[in-house]
């Protein structure tokens, strides 16, 4: 690959990492429960890119000038299209990202409200036994009323004899 493809290769790989990537804080990924994480360096890209087109074309020095340019101009064929591809694996990969940093948010957001509800019934269940406890009395209440109003019906019966 002549030096001039090779600078373009470098900024139009660059471009694309600048505008398929984001920045994130160690503490934002530590909060999403990134713990370790894999960085892969922007030199790092270009030399992996360039190796894999020298081995798919398959870099030959003795071969013609003719043949040397047809090889550059399908290096140029190759780069264009790997960069089209890079970029397009890129968004994908940008667009996981954010479906998953959503699917994060939405699990907090109902980790909370599962909190929230279980806090709820810890205060209500205690209610509710207190209820339950002043409904035994007022029921053996309506039982002594009731035993009482059959004593009296008894008594009245003793009386009229």
């Amino acid at each position: 690959m002549d030096e001039n493809l090779g600078k373009n290769f470098q900024k139009e790989v660059q471009s694309i990492i600048k505008r398929n990537t984001s920045k994130v804080s160690l503490r934002d990924l530590e909060k999403r429960g990134f713990k370790n994480v894999k960085v892969l360096r922007q030199n790092d890209i270009n030399l992996l890119i360039k190796q894999a087109i020298h081995t798919v074309l398959g870099e030959n020095p003795q071969s013609s000038a003719a043949n040397q340019k047809e090889a550059e101009e399908e290096r140029q064929r190759y780069f264009e299209q790997t960069k089209k591809e890079l970029d397009r694996l890129m968004k994908q990969q940008m667009e996981e990202r954010k479906a998953l940093a959503q699917l994060q948010q939405e699990n907090q957001v109902l980790r909370q409200k599962t909190k929230e509800l279980e806090q709820k019934l810890r205060t209500q269940n205690p209610l509710a036994a207190s209820l339950g406890k002043m409904a035994e009395p007022a029921g053996a209440s309506a039982q002594k009323i009731k035993s009482l109003e059959e004593e009296v019906v008894r008594l009245r019966r003793q009386l009229k004899e």
